[in-house]
């Protein structure tokens, strides 16, 4: 069934069904109008690491979607196991809560192992409620200036909202100091790795011509430069730059700086490990940075000390409260109006059962 037909045949399904509810209306108009697929253009809003944007959508229906990975848009290098792909993917499920549910949809998901992993998606009717899209909108990666939080702990509880999953560490506390070095030292550890930086390398869009061909990826706006720094870079760098030692020198530099920034740490936890999990910590992820924009709460993954084995189990043992999956540095920051990163067209994310 090609994309034409398909969008011909939910709007055509729509009319004839909706006496009987067989398809939820407002679903069907989403799906069926060419404004790049308004639904999954706000979910695709989610992070993902790199700005990878790993998650494909299969559209059977008007009613039944299934997500699963990109595995052209993974990190094998720095993700082996795909963890911050699945990560990637949870956080996505929320934003497609919210999307789904400003246009009055309600959004069932479910997680199979069988015969590959997946998320079996199914809409349903609801009352509209747009409360979030605001919100996710809004919601960025700030890297930079973040301050501290009066009261930092029960702001923290209060986004995290019923999530088990997370736990903040205040900064000065002997749990956020053990966060910092951790990742500090894993920052130096990958800097030594050339095989990081040909992969991170890969995902820097310089120049907007490159953003625009592939609005995957880091670039310098991403990145906060200063706005002389960001014309330089756009003007002069290329991939080699990023392998170069002073790159990584300054790169170096800049996460012990933001090191010291801050309110704190929270690191998202379960019990077990595997994609199930790894959902799980960033859909809660999603929840609470999406809670915190309004409130100025902004939120910096790091989780380099997770991508290095042995600094993994490491860093678990010394916290001792469970598998690690996501770390995270907050402090106060309010989030700018304007762009937020490249996204990939809803129909390069799409394809039809």
């Amino acid at each position: 069934m090609d994309r034409r037909y398909f969008l011909h045949a939910g709007a055509t399904l729509a009319g004839a069904f909706a006496a009987r509810s067989a398809f939820p209306a407002a679903l069907a108009a989403a799906v069926a109008t060419d404004e790049t697929y308004p639904l999954l253009r706000d979910a695709a809003l989610a992070p993902s690491s790199h700005n990878t944007q790993p998650w494909q959508v299969r559209l059977h229906d008007a009613r039944r979607w299934t997500l699963s990975p990109a595995t052209g848009r993974a990190l094998p290098v720095v993700d082996p196991q795909g963890r911050e792909l699945w990560e990637s993917l949870g956080a996505f499920i929320v934003a497609l809560d919210v999307s789904a549910a400003a246009r009055g949809l309600h959004v069932e998901s479910a997680f199979a192992a069988e015969p590959a992993p997946r998320v079996d998606i199914t809409f349903s009717a609801s009352a509209a409620d747009s409360t979030g899209l605001a919100a996710l909108r809004r919601r960025r990666t700030l890297r930079r200036e973040l301050g501290p939080v009066g009261n930092a702990g029960a702001l923290v509880a209060a986004c995290a909202g019923r999530s088990s999953s997370a736990h903040f560490f205040a900064a000065g506390t002997p749990g956020a100091q053990t966060l910092a070095g951790a990742t500090l030292e894993a920052n130096r550890l990958q800097a030594a790795d050339d095989a990081v930086w040909v992969e991170l390398a890969r995902w820097i869009r310089w120049r907007e011509s490159e953003a625009r061909a592939d609005p995957t990826g880091i670039t310098p706006e991403m990145m906060e430069l200063p706005w002389l720094a960001r014309r330089w870079v756009e003007a002069t760098y290329s991939q080699a730059d990023v392998l170069a030692p002073a790159f990584r020198e300054r790169s170096t530099a800049l996460v012990e700086q933001q090191a010291r920034e801050g309110a704190g740490w929270i690191v998202f936890v379960t019990d077990d490990e595997g994609p199930r999990d790894w959902l799980r910590a960033g859909a809660d992820l999603m929840r609470l940075w999406l809670r915190g924009v309004p409130l100025a709460l902004a939120v910096h993954p790091m989780s380099q000390s997770l991508e290095i084995p042995a600094a993994r189990a490491a860093l678990e043992n010394a916290l001792g409260i469970g598998r690690v999956h996501l770390l995270v540095r907050v402090g106060s920051r309010a989030y700018p109006q304007g762009r937020v990163s490249p996204r990939l067209a809803p129909a390069e994310i799409s394809i039809d059962a």
